[in-house]
């Protein structure tokens, strides 16, 4: 086996401190560096000529892949009582931030007590929900009483990592006498114990930090997930359709006939994989066919399941869905209940004087009888007394006499009261084991008012979906980046997409910004797919020689793409997905990553598809008709324009929409903001005119 030069160059792929060639490190001079090479290398070494192997370097770190998701947990009463000022913290903070080493991220940070189950409850909550990949502990690991950090960390632990924290104590002697620090992993988190100083922070940080990177990446699992060997360059994968021998006949997942607009007889998806040795290789037309929505729609909404249910407290079940009946304990009113502030009376007294035998009001258990020519005061909700069958309200009275501290005696009854006049019935607004919310109810304030009301407090009702929003590109950045480096732009699409995703009732984790590499986003895409039902991703699935999505999809998930292309506009490369992981169907949305295609697809896909999985009967969009203001240019493709809705203003009986602005290219977020209506624009066509003029009606989407 031999390797030109150009070759060998190819295989440059700068991770740890290692050398190109092995990927092992080593110093790199003309003694060690042949010999070492024959050991971990699998070409004749000593072949190559002196000048290739001059050629060679060895780079340091800059590891290709997603920044460290990191954590600093301070540990201190004092810290967090404030009595003293943080300064720890901030320094581990800072270290992160301007590692050399590794790109990190400081996600999270937070303060507490020197208490077990505090320690515990943050340490969990960022490994097993937030997933954060390297947790530093700062504080509680001396000898005091107060010191349990060593002991809290300990207790929830995967594995430890003796040799780390042997290697700190030897190069921190004497000092590391007094830390009782413990290092170790618990699920794909790296946990650290450092002792509270800033300068033994700084010390314990140096000693470890060029190692860090190979620890992530085992955690990740980088090595074999993206296929990069020690001496394989990875393939550029390219997508092929349909009549590829290797896919079976003309029929199968291409679009048939080999047709790349997908009017063969297949379903227009491409499945096979193809490796080529470079970007030149690449497909020039997209191999998927563009589906019209309502066919994209219908796809998704097939793979869409309900995911199962749960027993919430009804406090915490707003807006959720039932999953089952609810039924009502007891009857409401549980007993006969005055409709008005009056009297009780007996209905065959007629009017006339009445004695007043005492009073009755709501909450109270009224013991009193009723005899023929008396009555008991009486409020509304009241229990009305057993042999009272009639309530006269207070205008319907007037006083006849009362004693020295202002009691009534007596009162005259006006009219005659009829039986059943003003009283409510037992049950008679809810029966005893008859239905109060029914199986697919959306739950609302008044509905979780009359569970209260039934004691209805454990109630069954849809999972929801948990989602994942992961920002793909090179050139993003995060929106608080200043000044903005050349090249790069601020990642608007996770902002939108979060508060699209929460206005309509749902939450999504967050899993970050993976640059367009293949190390990078596949252990990206899978860290956030083993923790979601739902992963939407934005950017990487259009016809761009770093577009990796689809291929990942395909060839290192082994998934199906249900669709590669949406004939809309904004948003002909939305991509739909499934993939199958530790035995369950996850969800993937590729959407593009220009912010108003995104948005877009988010609202006419994505929102949907949650609802549906999340038991809604009726998860569709509203669609409202409304007359045009102005005149608008119709496009080739059916196009979601972005409007305004104006209801009562426009002086008519009927909603008049209007855009908010010509320039509606789909990387202009103006023209989504304020918009409240997305305007269904059919395409222009030999039938339709290329303009729709003012006074039209035509279909909206409420945003």
């Amino acid at each position: 086996m031999s390797h030109s030069l150009s070759q060998l160059i190819s295989l440059l792929i700068p991770t740890t401190e290692i050398c190109v060639l092995c990927r092992c490190a080593h110093q790199r001079d003309s003694v060690s560096l042949p010999s070492e090479h024959e050991k971990h290398f699998p070409l004749n070494f000593p072949t190559l000529s002196a000048q290739v192997q001059r050629a060679i370097p060895v780079f340091p770190l800059s590891m290709a892949s997603a920044p460290v998701r990191c954590g600093v947990l301070v540990i201190s009463d004092r810290c967090h009582r404030k009595q003293v000022p943080d300064a720890s913290g901030p320094c581990l903070t800072e270290l992160l931030r301007t590692s050399k080493s590794f790109p990190a991220t400081v996600e999270v940070t937070a303060c507490v007590p020197d208490d077990v189950d505090a320690i515990q409850a943050v340490l969990k909550q960022w490994s097993d929900v937030l997933g954060t990949e390297f947790i530093i502990t700062t504080g509680g690991t001396g000898f005091g009483i107060r010191d349990l950090t060593p002991e809290a960390t300990t207790q929830i632990l995967d594995r430890h990592a003796h040799g780390m924290m042997s290697v700190l104590a030897q190069q921190t002697y004497p000092h590391s006498i007094l830390s009782r620090g413990v290092a170790g992993t618990r699920k794909n988190s790296l946990i650290v114990n450092f002792p509270g100083s800033p300068k033994a922070c700084k010390e314990c940080f140096t000693i470890i930090e060029s190692k860090l990177p190979h620890i992530i990446d085992l955690l990740r699992n980088n090595l074999k997930d993206v296929a990069i060997a020690h001496h394989e360059k990875l393939p550029i994968p390219t997508l092929t359709n349909g009549n590829d021998n290797s896919n079976g006949d003309g029929n199968g997942n291409g679009d048939g006939n080999g047709n790349v607009d997908g009017d063969g007889n297949g379903n227009g998806n491409a499945s096979v994989v193809k490796c080529q040795s470079g970007v030149a290789f690449r497909n020039r037309k997209s191999p998927f066919r563009a589906f019209p929505v309502p066919e994209a729609q219908a796809l998704v909404w097939k793979e869409a399941e309900a995911l199962g249910v749960e027993v919430l407290n009804f406090q915490d079940a707003l807006d959720r869905i039932l999953a089952e009946d609810v039924r009502a304990n007891d009857p409401l009113p549980p007993f006969r209940a005055s409709i008005k502030d009056g009297y009780a009376v007996l209905a065959s007294d007629g009017a006339g004087v009445r004695q007043v035998l005492g009073s009755s009001h709501a909450g109270s258990d009224l013991g009193k009888g009723l005899i023929p020519g008396s009555c008991v005061r009486i409020t509304t909700g009241a229990p009305v007394p057993e042999e009272a069958d009639a309530v006269v309200a207070v205008e319907d009275t007037e006083l006849v006499d009362h004693d020295s501290n202002g009691e009534e005696l007596t009162i005259r009854i006006l009219k005659s009261p009829k039986s059943g006049q003003d009283i409510r019935a037992i049950g008679s607004d809810i029966p005893a084991g008859s239905i109060i919310a029914p199986i697919g109810s959306r739950i609302d304030p008044a509905c979780l008012g009359v569970l209260a009301t039934c004691g209805a407090t454990a109630i069954t009702v849809h999972t929801r979906p948990i989602i994942g929003l992961l920002s793909t590109g090179d050139e993003l950045v995060l929106p608080d980046t200043h000044p903005l480096p050349a090249g790069k732009i601020r990642d608007s699409n996770k902002t939108v997409l979060t508060q699209t995703i929460r206005k309509a009732g749902f939450t999504a984790l967050d899993f970050g910004i993976a640059t367009d590499k293949l190390e990078v986003l596949v252990p990206a895409m899978k860290n956030a797919l083993s923790r979601t039902d739902v992963l939407v991703l934005t950017g990487g699935v259009s016809m761009g020689e770093k577009d990796l999505v689809k291929t990942i999809v395909v060839d290192v998930l082994k998934g199906t793409i249900h669709f590669g292309r949406v004939f809309m506009k904004p948003g002909l490369p939305t991509t739909f997905a499934t993939v199958t992981v530790d035995g369950r169907k996850k969800m993937v949305f590729g959407l593009p990553g220009n912010p108003v295609s995104a948005a877009v697809t988010c609202n006419l896909f994505v929102l949907p598809a949650l609802r549906k999985m999340a038991g809604w009967g009726t998860f569709m969009y509203t669609v409202v008709r409304a007359q045009l203001a102005k005149e608008i240019k119709l496009d080739s493709r059916p196009e979601f324009h972005r409007a305004l809705l104006q209801w009562q203003s426009s002086g008519k009986d009927w909603p008049v929409v209007e855009s908010t602005g010509s320039n509606q290219i789909s990387s202009r977020l103006m023209s989504m903001s304020g918009a409240d209506v997305l305007l269904c624009l059919p395409a222009k066509s030999a039938d339709v005119e290329g303009v729709l003029k003012a006074g039209e009606f035509i279909e909206t989407i409420l945003l």
